[in-house]
């Protein structure tokens, strides 16, 4: 009796080399596609860009953020993204940009604005300044800017404020003024109380001054100004 043989018969070898170059060019074409892909879609109408989104604007003018990036209408979602984020970058009001897209035509901009801090009126007019004292193109009469006033674009001044309004924002809030009133010193006026500080004041330390004003609230005490340049001290004057 014969047993029938249950191994395969082998594949000719034109056979074999056929798969095996069918197969380099299959995953040739997958290890390329980053490359041609792009290149190739972008030439289709159907990726046009035809819509541009604006994350995170509050200050800024889209319109100018939309001459800043200078599309043309042969545009594509699959162009280079990085172009358009450096365009974008180079208008002042931009701190950051990441520039992200949405098939099949739409490019979103994830933008973050260099936010006021205060306004200098050292110039005769209110200018808007960020933290590190670059004066902002925003127009006060038309945006709504409810930030302190300072009379110079004093570094030390702006970066305190800067930590005040992202970790105590209502005591941010209440500030009205802040001036220098010599090398170490300054005087902020608050709503409700003017406070003397050192030039090296914390947030921490300026918060001192709420459990300070809600002890003499419950003693009907008022208060016109608390004194914070002594350590671990707030000194209340009274009228």
């Amino acid at each position: 009796m014969t047993i029938p043989s249950t191994t395969p018969p082998e594949r000719p070898r034109w056979l074999r080399w056929t798969f095996r170059a069918l197969f380099l060019a299959v995953a040739g074409a997958v290890v390329t596609t980053p490359w041609w892909g792009p290149q190739t879609l972008a030439r289709l109408d159907y990726f046009r860009v035809r819509r541009v989104e604006f994350d995170g604007v509050r200050f800024t003018n889209p319109s100018e953020l939309v001459a800043k990036l200078a599309l043309d209408s042969t545009a594509s979602i699959w162009d280079n993204l990085d172009q358009y984020a450096a365009r974008v970058a180079q208008h002042p009001m931009v701190q950051t940009v990441e520039v992200t897209r949405t098939l099949p035509s739409t490019v979103v901009l994830n933008i973050v604005e260099r936010l006021p801090v205060a306004l200098v009126s050292d110039s005769g007019t209110l200018d808007p300044v960020d933290a590190s004292g670059h004066v902002l193109p925003i127009n006060p009469a038309r945006k709504n800017i409810d930030v302190p006033i300072v009379a110079t674009a004093d570094t030390a001044i702006l970066r305190f404020l800067d930590a005040l309004r992202a970790d105590a924002p209502r005591l941010y809030a209440r500030v009205v003024e802040v001036k220098r009133v010599n090398k170490r010193e300054f005087l902020m006026r608050l709503k409700g109380v003017t406070v003397r500080t050192n030039d090296d004041v914390t947030v921490d330390r300026l918060g001192d001054i709420l459990r300070v004003e809600e002890s003499l609230a419950q003693q009907n005490q008022q208060v016109v100004e608390l004194d914070l340049r002594f350590q671990d001290q707030v000194i209340a004057r009274t009228p």
